[in-house]
């Protein structure tokens, strides 16, 4: 049975994981100052219809709690694409890791910004983050494809 060897451009692949726990608390900070602001309590995930259309503050927390609760979606999908990727292509699914991270940070703060009682346009500003995401999940498919084939 053969293994796996990384290259050692690697690290870059690594690098990257780094930086989204960065951009993931940064999420976190984004929705707790929001929350703060709105004056949401906890353990509530988000204020009511009824409140964020009366107060733009509560707006913006629901938009920040969105933006987050996105990423945490996607982030399964990110970082195992791109460790699989990463072990044939690491400085292209590095830089494509640093797009979709890019992407996610003006998603975030695009979103927690978007004019009040707006369906949170300002979210499309991060638009390369799927643009990215779903390429790296094709080059993760083919860097599979390989490995099982050459087994």
């Amino acid at each position: 049975m053969a293994g796996i060897v990384l290259p050692e451009e690697y690290k870059y692949v690594l690098a990257t994981i780094g930086a989204s726990n960065i951009v993931s608390l940064m999420h976190g900070f984004l929705t707790g100052s929001a929350r703060n602001a709105a004056n949401v309590p906890y353990p509530n995930a988000y204020a009511t219809h009824d409140e964020a259309v009366k107060d733009p503050a509560k707006f913006a927390f629901n938009c920040a709690q969105r933006a987050h609760a996105n990423y945490l979606e996607s982030y399964p999908i990110f970082l195992s694409s791109l460790l699989v990727a990463g072990t044939k292509y690491p400085l292209v699914t590095s830089a494509m890791g640093a797009a979709w991270l890019t992407g996610r940070v003006l998603y975030a703060f695009g979103y927690k910004n978007s004019k009040h009682n707006s369906k949170g346009e300002g979210r499309y500003k991060g638009i390369i983050a799927p643009l990215v995401q779903f390429p790296m999940m094709g080059l993760a498919l083919w860097t599979t494809y390989q490995l099982v084939m050459s087994a």
